[in-house]
């Protein structure tokens, strides 16, 4: 009889022993895939982050080269009008040389 309980205790420690190593990996197991699963997340976070910096970085640079262009054409407006002005001065100059030189003449 000691010899028959001994080896069920035996058989039964055997067969709680090798469930309690499948549940540990089974929870390894799990463990393993929460992890994938996390990283996989964070990695699709840090991706989706760098795409809208991106977006932002090029929209900025859009934005910015927009500014300059109308500056520049502020700028082309000016030198324009200031060149326009000068002539009309220059104009002005030549017309009372003339009539100071038709006065001196007489």
């Amino acid at each position: 009889v000691r010899a028959a309980v001994s080896a069920a205790v035996a058989a039964r420690e055997t067969e709680l022993g090798e469930a309690a190593r499948r549940a540990a990996m089974d929870v390894g197991g799990a463990a393993d895939r929460r992890v994938a699963d996390a990283e996989s997340g964070a990695l699709a976070t840090v991706a989706a982050a760098r795409a809208d910096a991106a977006a932002l970085v090029e929209a900025a640079a859009a934005e910015a080269s927009a500014k300059v262009r109308e500056a520049e054409h502020r700028a082309a407006d000016a030198i324009r009008e200031s060149e326009e002005k000068s002539e009309r001065a220059a104009q002005a100059l030549r017309r009372d040389e003339v009539r100071v030189a038709d006065v001196a003449e007489t």
